[in-house]
């Protein structure tokens, strides 16, 4: 199992294995600062109330993925597929790098009480 270093980053088995590891549940585990291999493959899981504050996902896959809820705060996503991702109630903050990320249908910017909303276009 990777670690979740730059050198030991975490894979998608590794994640899935955490997810086990954490009554088979994403909610409430902490992966902040966490490195995961660059494009990991974490498409339509179920990562609703995950901590990933500063961590970092460059060209993660996590379209369809269940989010909601989730702590973002200072993560990177570099260029990662959020693509018909759930993101009701996640937490970001000015510091989450969402530069280059792939958001399909989906629109950002609109702010409600210091959170951002997301908004699918028809």
């Amino acid at each position: 199992m990777g670690r979740g270093t730059e050198k030991s980053p975490y894979t998608s088995e590794d994640v899935l294995q955490l997810i086990e590891d954490n009554n088979g549940t994403a909610e409430g585990l902490d992966l902040s600062g966490k490195v995961f291999k660059k494009g990991i493959n974490l498409r339509k899981l179920n990562l609703a109330g995950i901590i990933l504050n500063n961590a970092v996902l460059w060209d993660a896959h996590l379209e369809g993925a269940k989010l909601d809820f989730a702590y973002l705060k200072e993560a990177d996503f570099r260029g990662a597929h959020l693509e018909g991702a759930s993101l009701n109630g996640v937490e970001f903050s000015h510091d989450t790098n969402l530069d280059a990320v792939y958001w399909g249908n989906y629109v950002t910017g609109q702010e409600n009480n210091g959170e951002f909303s997301f908004a699918a276009v028809t």
